[in-house]
């Protein structure tokens, strides 16, 4: 018995030393996904939130507020809007995920010691930037608001120390926008029904030409050929995924309660090219990788980190730079964040156009380099002919 599992482990270890690569993920995988996790989430907190200003007071003490709120490294003032209309399209578009508003005669309260309040927009979809906002927006209303009060009564006449104990003439109301109720379920289940789409999806088509690439028969074809045969094998996995990914979208809103203000059509735009994508970039896999093993290694090493980093839940901006552009290549970043700002904010293609754009340019890059690296990859290892097309030896 001993000498049985000696034997096997002796050689299971002698396996895995031949096999470097299956050797470097087997160590190396868990270390990448530790630094790029702990990378990720370096900087700790959430700073420079895009931020909008509605003053309708327009007085130095407003003023004020604004480069109080300016002044901090949580807050990005990006401009003033002078509507409701527009700081609701603000946040709808993403130019900001806060707006701050100071009410009309807002310096006549303060001067009149009658209190009078401070109105903070937040973006609801990513409950991490609601919660840094909130925080830090009522941190400044405060500190702002006990240096005006002692002022201002100290003006007339009051000592400090009785100053100091009178209610603050500045208050602070939040008004959470499209996830109101702070729901978990509104904020994770959208980025979870991408991430198991993409998981499965890579998974699958990641090996289904691996094995194709030393089939002679598959050498006699031409180019056209050879794109109308990968497309046939990518066909079934777009039809099964993107049924599957429907069903489940429908699942969360009808059965799960989630909230969904968007247009249908524009979301099954949006599923179509996400899932075809995802089938382009597994084909693709399948053809340059060496075999089946090193196709599923590849594609998990993608698929792992994907939701970590796509924005979804720890911001973009918050990200240091690599792995802002990583984020910015990966599919998935695309998909799930605009989802849910069809779903929670019901934005249109004006807000999500791009993001549809990536998706099918993927597609568009992604289909004929499958086809061009398939027809090389059959000569090189049958010795067809890869020029015109059609095999004539």
């Amino acid at each position: 018995m001993l000498r049985i599992l000696l034997e096997a482990a002796g050689e299971e270890w002698t396996g895995l030393l031949s096999r470097k690569r299956d050797l470097l993920v087997l160590i190396g995988g868990p270390i990448l996904y530790l630094v790029l996790f702990g990378f990720l989430y370096w900087q700790n907190v959430v700073n420079h939130i895009d931020t909008v200003i509605w003053d309708q007071d327009n007085t130095s003490l407003s003023r004020m507020v604004t480069d109080s709120f300016r002044d901090t490294d949580r807050f990005n003032i990006v401009g003033n809007v002078a509507s409701q209309e527009e700081l609701r399209e603000a946040l709808d578009t993403g130019k900001a995920r806060a707006g701050i508003v100071i009410p009309r005669d807002f310096m006549k309260d303060v001067k009149k010691q009658h209190t009078s309040e401070i109105l903070v927009c937040i973006d609801g979809t990513n409950m991490i930037i609601s919660n840094a906002v909130v925080s830090s927006a009522l941190e400044v209303v405060q500190t702002l608001s006990a240096g005006v009060s002692i002022k201002t009564i100290e003006g007339s006449g009051v000592l400090p120390e009785k100053a100091q104990k009178t209610v603050l003439p500045i208050s602070f109301r939040p008004r959470i926008w499209y996830n109101p109720t702070f729901s978990y379920s509104n904020f994770l289940l959208f980025g979870l029904l991408g991430t198991a789409i993409q998981q499965i999806l890579l998974l699958f088509t990641s090996i289904t030409l691996t094995r194709e690439k030393n089939n002679r028969h598959l050498a006699h074809m031409n180019l056209a050929e050879t794109g109308a045969y990968i497309l046939g094998k990518s066909l079934p996995y777009v039809v099964i995924n993107y049924a599957n990914l429907n069903f489940i979208l429908a699942l969360l809103i009808f059965g799960f309660g989630l909230t969904f203000k968007g247009s249908v059509l524009l979301t099954l735009l949006l599923g179509a090219v996400f899932v075809t994508a995802l089938v382009a970039l597994g084909v693709f896999l399948s053809i340059v990788c060496k075999n089946e093993l090193e196709a599923t290694q590849t594609s998990m090493l993608i698929a792992v980190p994907s939701f970590l980093v796509s924005g979804f839940t720890w911001p973009l901006q918050a990200m240091p730079l690599p792995v802002m552009i990583l984020a910015r290549i990966l599919p998935l970043t695309y998909f799930v964040n605009a989802l849910r700002d069809i779903a929670l904010k019901g934005v249109g293609l004006e807000v999500i156009g791009s993001s549809i754009l990536y998706l099918a340019g993927l597609i568009v890059v992604f289909y004929p380099l499958s086809v061009v690296t398939f027809k090389r990859s059959l000569s090189k290892n049958i010795g067809a002919p890869l020029a015109g097309e059609t095999y004539t030896g």
